[in-house]
């Protein structure tokens, strides 16, 4: 089975309505889920697309609308986790800029549903789940000139999201 909010009414809404706006062009990825796809597969599909999308770049209508020095990665919740996860692999320069909504981001220590979506006991400090483990890695990888972070004030996982957010500004971001 395959998820993606561009299957919801509302994102896709959303997205239409944010495309016209930006006057841009939007992908909207479906992923494998976990349990039954264990993790990494979320990101290697997602990460197909995004090939996807780079290999149909020479298409004519493509080359008209669109700058390929203008990307941008972005997602909310899980999907952020996704988004930084697909820049951090595309590489330093490659991408313009991540958003990130609520992400997922976990603490370090034990995680029982990490672990059991990974399939693994050592996923509680994988940096795809925690990116603030390792701080020289996370700005490295990064390499694009824009993040935006947003969370909201009573969202559980909102420490998380703001010790990303430090740990790319004492990066110098």
């Amino acid at each position: 089975p395959q998820l993606s909010k561009k299957f919801s009414s509302i994102y896709h809404n959303y997205l239409n309505s944010l495309v016209c706006e930006a006057n841009t062009i939007a992908v909207s990825p479906g992923y494998s889920l976990a349990p039954e796809f264990p993790i990494p597969t979320c990101y290697e599909d997602s990460w197909a697309v995004a090939q996807w999308a780079t290999a149909h770049g020479p298409d004519p209508w493509l080359a008209r609308w669109t700058d390929p020095t203008r990307v941008y990665f972005a997602g909310d919740s899980a999907e952020a986790n996704i988004a930084h996860n697909m820049l951090a692999r595309a590489g330093p320069g490659r991408v313009a800029g991540l958003v990130l909504i609520h992400p997922f981001f976990r603490e370090d220590g034990e995680n029982p549903l990490w672990e059991f979506l990974c399939g693994n006991k050592k996923a509680a400090w994988d940096t795809r789940l925690n990116p603030a483990l390792d701080p020289a890695r996370l700005w490295k990888e990064l390499g694009c000139a824009r993040v935006l972070v947003c969370v909201g004030e009573k969202d559980f996982l909102k420490g998380n999201a703001v010790k990303y957010y430090e740990v790319l500004k004492e990066g110098g971001g």
